[in-house]
């Protein structure tokens, strides 16, 4: 059922915001009217000295929005609440029919009941995806400033906000105004209620009158119908003697067709005949190619069996080259296998070599170090006799 809306005439004339004429419109007009009005969002980008930022600020941005983000994922992660894949999309302005995809009037008329399972209910619902919309906005102007040194995208994520709050208040306005036409409509269909009431009273009784008239007819009827009865029996008489009539008139004509039916069979057996002479000869025909069919099939079997025993040769030689394949490709095998031992083995020996020239390195330096073995640090020889003068006391 289509809704009556009262809106506002705008007088572009006197440049006057509103005046005093009403127009009954529907909500399908209503809404294309608000669509054809709606200026489209547009971010006119201006100079680069405007909007682009010097390295420094971009780095203090791009460190508090790297903070901020830290903390939004914190919050993300504490309320726990499962995410819906449009909150990870940035936040673009659409028109109501984008928004509810209103294409046709049945999908205008269903798309509450969808709509009402998408809206968040619980707080933390709403908060979750209040937070998912501010980490994908950051996200993209960190981004941006990194990569560009602009915000081009937090300005147009702002005015598409600020649109779509413009035209959720237009919308409550046209609510309001309908709430007010439906309150005149309610009061207009009370003073029509008991004026049709009125008027079904009157047509209550003249339906009595009626009734009455209709039991006058029947009485009418009843006698009209005896005289019926017996105008019909007379005419049933006057049809009983036409149909004997057209009975005798039919027997003729059946006599007439029995004798062009004679006259068919004649014809009949003599087609018969000819057909018949016909299916011999085909007979014939088919004994003939059956006979040549026999010895083409014997050739071809002839065909078969050396075409058999060609198969069968090359199948053998196939075999033969298939074993001598294998053979050869086990040697390999078994061939690399011994190489890539003795490659394994040379490869520990030489590691091994390696490890035992370390520690013998090794050992050798810590032998010096330590002065030990044939590195160990000689003593000096014991003086003679003589020598023990020397120790006395100073003067």
């Amino acid at each position: 059922m289509t809704k009556i809306t009262l809106t506002w005439q705008k007088d572009a004339e006197h440049d006057a915001p509103y005046n005093e004429v009403f127009e009954f419109v529907s909500d399908e007009e209503l809404h294309q009217r608000s669509l054809e009005t709606a200026e489209p969002i547009l971010i006119k980008k201006e100079s680069d000295s405007k909007h682009r930022l010097n390295i420094l600020d971009r780095a203090a941005i791009v460190i508090v929005f790297d903070d901020c983000l830290q903390q939004l994922s914190i919050i993300k992660y504490l309320i726990n609440e499962p995410i819906r894949a449009s909150w990870n999309s940035l936040f673009q302005y659409e028109t109501l029919s984008e928004r509810f995809n209103l294409s046709t009037p049945k999908r205008r008329q269903t798309f509450v009941e969808e709509e009402y399972e998408k809206i968040p209910f619980t707080e933390k619902q709403k908060l979750q995806k209040d937070v998912c919309f501010l980490i994908t906005t950051l996200e993209t102007v960190l981004h941006e400033i990194s990569e560009k040194g602009h915000y081009y995208s937090i300005l147009s994520v702002l005015e598409a906000i600020k649109k779509q709050n413009e035209e959720s208040e237009l919308i409550e306005e046209h609510c309001r105004i309908n709430k007010r036409e439906l309150k005149l409509l309610r009061s207009k269909f009370n003073k029509e209620k008991k004026e049709y009431t009125t008027a079904i009273n009157h047509a209550q009784q003249y339906i009595r009158e009626l009734e009455m008239e209709i039991e006058d007819v029947l009485a009418y009827g009843k006698h009209e119908l005896s005289y019926t009865n017996a105008w019909e029996i007379t005419r049933r008489s006057q049809h009983d003697l036409k149909l004997s009539q057209d009975e005798n008139s039919y027997n003729d004509t059946i006599s007439k067709h029995l004798t062009k039916i004679e006259y068919e069979n004649r014809i009949h057996n003599e087609i018969q005949s000819f057909v018949d002479e016909n299916i011999e000869d085909l007979q014939n025909a088919i004994n003939f190619w059956m006979i040549h069919y026999d010895e083409e099939i014997e050739r071809r079997d002839a065909d078969i069996v050396k075409i058999k025993m060609t198969w069968e040769t090359l199948t053998e030689r196939r075999r033969n080259l298939v074993e001598v394949y294998e053979a050869h490709k086990k040697f390999v095998i078994e061939r690399r296998a011994v190489n890539e031992e003795r490659k394994r083995l040379a490869e520990i020996l030489k590691m091994q070599t390696k490890a035992a020239i370390r520690i013998q390195a090794w050992w050798r330096g810590t032998m010096v170090r330590n002065k030990l073995g044939p590195y160990k640090e000689k003593k000096p020889k014991k003086g003679g006799k003589g020598g023990k003068g020397g120790k006395g006391k100073k003067k």
